[in-house]
């Protein structure tokens, strides 16, 4: 059953309804139909062979109304190599889209040096969201390391961002 119920009583009894809890069921509305689970996009992504550790959100987007954004951290190896990246955006896109299936369509995909992460580990995916809807950072205090922030917008002012686009 997706979702989880809301009520009292049996499933399809009066005074029972059944809603859909974004924080418990982890999906992006990147098609209305067919929802995807942030934890299948990431898994996708990091079981490519150029990923070390992926984190997905969902973004605010005119035309679908939200648009999957992937953040990558390649593997030592792939960054190694001196065509790191050309065309990488694309493989990964395909490579979710055989994984996955065509729904998953990422919009943008972002290569970051460090993910923001809690004391206990957790990606910090507010943070993440902020970046994908360019708008200005939120409180970072519970970040381990709070110069990962500092990183991430480095490089994207950098022009890091030639991964986005379709």
């Amino acid at each position: 059953m997706r979702g989880c119920r809301v009520g009292r009583g049996p499933a399809g009894a009066p005074g029972a309804s059944r809603g859909t809890s974004r924080a418990r069921t982890n999906e992006l509305d990147a098609d209305k139909r067919q929802p995807t689970s942030i934890a299948e996009v990431e898994s996708a992504l990091v079981s490519h062979p150029t990923v070390a550790e992926a984190a997905v959100v969902g973004a605010t987007d005119a035309t679908t109304g939200q648009a999957i954004v992937a953040f990558v951290i390649l593997r030592e190896a792939a960054t190694a190599h001196p065509d790191a990246g050309v065309g990488l955006a694309a493989d990964l896109r395909e490579h979710v889209a055989q994984e996955i299936g065509p729904i998953a369509k990422l919009r943008q995909i972002m290569v970051v040096p460090e993910l923001p992460k809690t004391r206990s580990g957790k990606i910090m995916r507010r943070l993440l969201r902020d970046v994908a809807e360019d708008r200005e950072i939120g409180d970072v205090t519970t970040l381990a390391d709070s110069s990962v922030m500092d990183l991430i917008n480095a490089g994207l002012s950098g022009d890091s961002r030639p991964q986005s686009g379709s």
